[in-house]
């Protein structure tokens, strides 16, 4: 997209590779750059640019200015950490009575743009309660589907 952006218009926009150096589901598939930060200890907690000691960043290849390198992926009651925002998020354990007895898909909405992405995302096989990461200070809804797509319920999150 940043080549055609950069023919049509003039723009030479700054690109960022963030799968190149990502985790995968197996070590053994990563980059030998990811492996290395790892032995290294480059790694925390947010994501890094690796650069050279001049301050370059290594680009093997042209076609991207800079590549990310990300931590890896680190779980808490099966839900990914960083679903949390880096604080701009809170896990919740919110009641699913509607889905006792059912699988669903749960989703927080923003009440005033039901149409735009949702906050958060989960599946329940039936649990009487699931956690959600949810905006800090402002009002969601709770979204529940049934496995035929349909919405079961939408309710506000009363917290």
């Amino acid at each position: 997209m940043a080549y055609f952006l950069k023919d049509l218009r003039g723009i030479d926009p700054l690109t960022v590779n963030q799968t190149l150096l990502s985790e995968h589901s197996n070590a053994k598939y990563e980059h030998p750059w990811r492996i290395e930060a790892e032995i290294k200890a480059l790694l925390g907690a947010v994501p890094v640019m690796l650069v050279y000691p001049q301050g370059e960043p290594p680009n093997p290849d042209t076609n991207v200015d800079l590549r990310l390198l990300t931590p890896r992926t680190r779980y808490s009651n099966g839900r990914p950490t960083w679903m949390d925002m880096l604080g701009c998020r809170r896990a919740v354990e919110v009641p699913i009575p509607e889905c006792e007895n059912t699988a669903c898909v749960i989703e927080v909405r923003d009440p005033t743009r039901p149409d735009e992405t949702a906050y958060d995302r989960v599946e329940s096989g039936g649990d009487p309660s699931v956690l959600l990461y949810l905006p800090k200070d402002v009002k969601v809804d709770l979204h529940i589907y049934g496995l035929d797509g349909c919405t079961h319920t939408r309710r506000p999150i009363e917290l």
